[in-house]
């Protein structure tokens, strides 16, 4: 009986414990200062923003290093695994500079959290799992397969992986990831930094950071959902209807 008891009372400890340390774990992710650090990331000097865009195609001369290359300007690791190795020339594309500053900025927050780095015990596995989500990896069918949440890539991966949470459109700010669609059907990936309004008032848009062919790699961009003296072509309007935000913000229970 004292050897069960003994048991008994060692497992609860072990759940208190257990307990505890989510408890001040999920306390610490709320006061770190997540939306601060991603635009410090993206206003300072860690990411080259001269390597220009680059979206790998098949039959590209250029995509024979492209097995681990996932548009970062540098090279991202997990655990001891290469999950994207950077182009000589740092070159980067959408997606795979919006998750570099996610990932990057994850990966400090884990790793004073404990001394492994691991984001709230994901697997490398787990966190490919995440890529997969963020890059929206497409099935048969390409993009007319698409479908709610899948089309919401960063979006869907941060609340799919409980490391973030989907924002409603009015309450964007600066340092949310966003996925969104134009009425062509093309999309894109970054991260938001302020709206755009008419003379009455109205959102016809929204300024952002990313990479893109237009900027020629990392830069900040404008794009609209109305028609504005920029004469737009219609179909490269954003479907507002399409038009995804997300917070990081690591959750534990």
């Amino acid at each position: 009986m004292s050897i069960r008891i003994a048991g008994l009372l060692f497992l609860l400890t072990w759940l208190f414990s257990f307990n505890c340390a989510n408890r001040s774990i999920t306390k610490a992710s709320l006061e770190y200062p997540f939306q601060e650090k991603i635009l410090q990331y993206v206003t300072g000097d860690s990411i080259p923003q001269n390597g220009g865009y680059y979206w790998p195609k098949a039959g590209n001369p250029d995509a024979e290093d492209d097995s681990t290359y996932l548009g970062t300007a540098k090279n991202i690791d997990y655990l001891g695994v290469r999950l994207s190795t950077a182009r000589e020339n740092r070159s980067t594309h959408c997606v795979g500079v919006s998750w570099q500053v996610g990932m990057s900025v994850l990966q400090n927050w884990a790793h004073s959290q404990s001394a492994d780095g691991a984001i709230i015990n994901m697997s490398v596995e787990d966190v490919k799992k995440f890529v997969d989500k963020w890059f929206i990896k497409l099935e048969k069918g390409g993009l007319s397969s698409l479908t709610t949440p899948g089309e919401m890539g960063s979006v869907y991966a941060l609340t799919s992986h409980r490391l973030g949470e989907k924002i409603a459109f009015e309450n964007a700010t600066a340092g949310d990831f966003v996925q969104f669609w134009r009425k062509d059907n093309s999309g894109h990936s970054c991260i938001f930094l302020h709206w755009v309004y008419d003379k009455e008032g109205e959102t016809i848009g929204f300024h952002y950071w990313g990479s893109q062919p237009q900027t020629n790699g990392i830069g900040t961009d404008t794009e609209y959902f109305h028609p504005t003296v920029y004469a737009i072509e219609p179909n490269r309007l954003i479907d507002k209807e399409r038009f995804y935000v997300g917070r990081l913000l690591p959750k534990f229970n």
